[in-house]
């Protein structure tokens, strides 16, 4: 044994192996004996099984047949029909009862196809026409059929794995009149019903692997297509008879069943969790000795290393050749780390400070580029009215000047989408008079996005844009707003359908959103300035794109992401 525990980790996992597999092969032989002197009684259950459930099915639907036929018989409108025929007083009103009947009986009912009503001299008087195709001979020639099932012979079809070509049997039943006092009772007609045993075949589809007849002595009802059985060499074969007929049901499958669970799966089953288990405890005991206290030992000296100090401290190297070179490796991995910590931290501190205040710088310069812009263009607005309007509309364009005023000084960096859309709401207030009414501005935004916290005023200087270079020169023209939710983020266009852009200075445009030089003009500069401010705060999958073309205006889209808290 301690030899055993002394050999490498590898040796003693192959000898484990090899022992463990002369044991599984030992059990595997036991379990495959008992099964063999199981297999044949379980195969047998299992096929009692499957044709106690056939016997069922099939005489259900016998049965089901024979109940319509006495039904019908019975019907006053079928007797008053056969009567006034075998009188020569064909009556269209009665007709019109009975074939609704007959067809609402053929609908509900999938084992009949077709319901003949024959004359009492052999005249078929009411039918689909399916009996054109077979022949009836044996049931027109036939006395006292009254309540008999018959074959059907006419070629077969193959359909799916059964035998199967339309009706495959018939069952006729006499319709009788007798007078009101029960006395008299004479045969006037006869109805014939066309039947195929449907349910049966579903039920012989649903089980493969069994061969199943269904007929007489010299004919065939239904009969499946399976290849695998019907050889010489069955291992079972059940003959049952079918009710109310001349009939017999017969079953043979040529393979043992391996599905049945049989007494002694059970035991099979605990044994081999037994084995495994026993298997496993042993595969523990040699990690445990192997692995798990050198690793143990390991995990100890590596929780004394703090990180933070001048020197840190080395693990012991164990006598295992495995764990040994993961200490070596941890070693040399301390090493590099003290060489590269004090400079990779310098460097990093130094990088962070630099793009800190790189960053807070461009924020402001971008900040402060706009508002001028911004107000320069509002003053001009308010001299350009007092000129031409008067004094009527200069308490309205204050107004919404003090509210621009204050949003834009009040010092927060971002604020709720809906706090914008206010502003521009103000900003356009004073355009509408400015221009006599002349421009529209309409704001369709997701409900969603109200509160969605955005930098501030990036829409209001693009919505100032679309005015004064697209609209400001046409006679009438309309800003739009919207926002949607795309791909989890917030998607907002603000279009015009005013003078487009050429096609060189959007490119230029275009670059400069991008990040490239800014080799616009100054009253465009905003657009650059606010796609700068949003990749700042975001990312570079944010900020803002641009397109105008011909009957479609000029579309400035900003992506954002949805973030509802400050």
């Amino acid at each position: 044994m301690n030899k055993l525990f002394n050999m490498s980790l590898s040796r003693r996992l192959v000898i484990f192996i090899l022992v463990d597999l002369l044991g599984l092969a030992l059990i595997m032989g036991i379990i495959m004996y008992m099964m063999q002197n199981t297999m044949a009684e379980s195969t047998k259950a299992f096929v009692n099984s499957y044709a106690e459930g056939l016997e069922d099915t099939v005489n259900k639907e016998i049965s089901e047949i024979m109940y319509t036929g006495i039904s019908l018989s019975y019907n006053s409108s079928v007797i008053e029909f056969f009567h006034n025929y075998n009188n020569n007083q064909f009556s269209r009103e009665i007709f019109n009862q009975i074939k609704p009947m007959t067809d609402l009986i053929i609908k509900q009912n999938k084992c009949i196809e077709d319901i003949l009503f024959i004359s009492k001299d052999n005249k078929i008087i009411l039918s689909n026409q399916i009996y054109k195709n077979i022949d009836l001979s044996p049931i027109l020639l036939k006395k006292d059929i009254s309540g008999s099932f018959f074959t059907i012979n006419k070629p077969k079809i193959d359909y799916p794995n059964i035998y199967y070509s339309g009706p495959t049997f018939a069952y006729a039943i006499d319709v009788y009149m007798v007078n009101t006092k029960g006395l008299n009772r004479h045969d006037i007609g006869t109805i014939v019903f066309l039947c195929s045993l449907r349910n049966t075949e579903n039920y012989i589809l649903e089980y493969a692997g069994f061969r199943v007849e269904i007929g007489g002595p010299d004919s065939v009802i239904l009969r499946n297509n399976t290849s695998e059985s019907g050889k010489a060499g069955n291992l079972h074969n059940v003959e049952i008879p079918v009710k109310y007929t001349d009939w017999n049901i017969k079953i043979s499958l040529a393979k043992p069943y391996a599905g049945y669970i049989n007494p002694y799966t059970t035991t099979f089953i605990l044994l081999l969790l037994i084995y495994s288990m026993l298997s496993i405890t042993a595969i523990l005991l040699i990690i445990r000795q192997s692995i798990q206290k050198p690793v143990k030992k390991l995990l100890y000296d590596i929780s004394k290393i703090t990180p933070g100090k001048e020197s840190i401290a080395r693990v012991r190297v164990s006598n295992s050749v495995e764990i040994g070179m993961i200490s070596n490796y941890i070693n040399n991995m301390i090493d590099r780390i003290e060489n590269l910590s004090e400079i990779n931290t310098k460097n990093k501190l130094e990088i962070y400070k630099l793009e800190i205040s790189k960053k807070q710088t461009e924020l402001l310069a971008l900040r402060y580029q706009i508002n001028p812009h911004f107000l320069y263009n509002t003053l001009e607005c308010i001299r350009s009215i007092a000129l031409s309007n008067g004094i009527t509309s200069i308490q309205e364009i204050t107004v919404a000047m003090s509210n621009m005023f204050r949003y834009s000084i009040n010092g927060m960096e971002k604020v709720p989408l809906s706090s914008e859309l206010a502003i521009i709401q103000d900003y356009f207030r004073i355009i509408a008079i400015r221009y006599n009414y002349r421009y529209r501005l309409e704001v369709n935004i997701k409900s969603e996005l109200n509160d969605c916290i955005i930098p501030k005023m990036i829409l209001q200087p693009i919505v100032e844009n679309a005015m004064i270079h697209g609209l400001s020169k046409k006679a009438s023209g309309c800003i739009w707003i919207t926002g949607t939710i795309h791909n989890g983020d917030a998607v907002i266009e603000v279009k015009n359908d005013g003078k487009i852009i050429e096609l060189e200075q959007l490119a230029v445009i275009r670059q400069a959103l991008k990040g490239g030089p800014q080799t616009c003009r100054d009253d465009r500069i905003g657009l650059s300035n606010i796609s700068q401010r949003i990749r700042y705060h975001y990312g570079e999958n944010y900020g803002l794109e641009i397109d105008s073309q011909n009957n479609a205006g000029t579309c400035v889209k900003i992506r954002l992401p949805i973030i509802k808290e400050y």
